[in-house]
């Protein structure tokens, strides 16, 4: 279960947090995952640094036009990495938005091949086979672009959603509910819902959930009368 939290972005670098891995919760061997927000849905970036107290060198800096602001989290180094991956292959910039809805869209056009195959075909490998090398990639893509997001889903732990208008407030999603209450009530007054928050969180939109939903309307389309396949 998730936990959206709006934080307030002028007090980014005095907000206390436990001092333990949020996936793991080790206390030894921690760092600092420097999460850059942007504005906007705009590129946000991560970067590592050795376990200190937050910094005050690192200020927000221009990215093609736009600004970002850093989040300093602390993390152990084993998770500090794949935090940093799951995060940029889930990040909300106008990029790797159109990248996962092409993975979304080939792997429904994967799904409704497979069915085909499978359901229509007396020999389904050698379908496959008999595609062409651009529907193969793009087969390939699907399958390997699907596995990347729920992995990213799994492994980004605390990452950053959205930075506001202003640059006064950063919405950050925690996949640790305790250490998220934990956060919270560390931080009375820098802290409070995000609106995301309100919704159950069978609501709130994940990679699985995308892709459950894609296949779902994929097996209710081949349920439908003349459906012939790709």
């Amino acid at each position: 279960m998730t936990e959206d939290i709006r934080i307030s972005m002028d007090a980014r670098r005095r907000l206390n947090w436990p001092r333990r891995c949020s996936r793991c919760g080790a206390t030894d061997g921690l760092v600092w995952l420097d999460v850059r927000a942007g504005r906007r849905g705009r590129p946000l970036h991560e970067r590592v640094w050795d376990w200190k107290s937050p910094r005050d060198e690192h200020g927000s800096y221009r990215t093609n036009g736009e600004q970002s602001l850093p989040i300093p989290v602390p993390m152990c180094k084993a998770h500090a990495r794949s935090n940093q991956l799951g995060g940029l292959l889930l990040c909300p910039d106008d990029g790797m938005r159109f990248m996962r809805l092409a993975v979304y869209f080939s792997f429904g056009w994967l799904a409704q091949f497979t069915i085909y195959a499978i359901t229509s075909c007396p020999d389904p490998f050698a379908e496959f086979a008999a595609r062409s090398s651009t529907e193969l990639f793009t087969f390939a893509y699907a399958a390997i672009g699907a596995a990347a997001l729920v992995w990213a889903d799994c492994v980004a732990w605390i990452r950053p959603l959205q930075l506001d208008h202003q640059r006064e407030s950063a919405d950050l999603r925690f996949r640790n509910t305790a250490y998220a209450i934990s956060f919270r009530r560390m931080n009375p007054t820098a802290t409070w819902d995000a609106p995301a928050s309100g919704l159950a969180p069978w609501l709130r939109p994940t990679p699985a959930k995308v892709l459950g939903l894609v296949l779902l309307a994929v097996i209710a389309c081949s349920r439908a009368p003349g459906f012939a396949g790709p």
